[in-house]
């Protein structure tokens, strides 16, 4: 597989788990949401997916597409990978709340057209 076609898989990867992550907490309060530990378990692993997705992006992909926040994806894979017991599932509810809309449309615009 070619660097781009590389590139291109983990942006859809990170796209179709930020879906999924918004998906997850739909309909939810922060607090409710919090209160079920599976679903906060499952939230954390579709940030990781997204963040691991996002290491997976290379420098010259990264400067292409600068409209993609890679730093904030850094540090949330810093974040998910390192403070495993110590993640407020209302922190990740509140990421995903705030940034999971402009995570997607960066993406989508970052994207070829049929790279679904």
């Amino acid at each position: 597989m070619k660097r781009d076609e590389k590139d291109v898989a983990a942006m859809v990867a990170i796209l179709k788990a930020t879906f999924e992550a918004r998906q997850l907490i739909g309909g939810f309060s922060a607090e409710v949401f919090a209160a079920d530990r599976s679903r906060g378990l499952a939230l954390e692993r579709l940030l990781q997916r997204i963040a691991d997705g996002a290491h997976r992006v290379s420098k010259h992909a990264r400067d292409a597409h600068t409209e993609v926040p890679w730093d904030r994806l850094d540090l949330l894979r810093e974040t998910v990978s390192t403070e495993h017991e110590q993640i407020d599932a209302r922190v990740l509810f509140a990421i995903v709340t705030r940034e999971g809309s402009m995570l997607i449309d960066a993406l989508e615009r970052a994207l070829p057209s049929d790279a679904d």
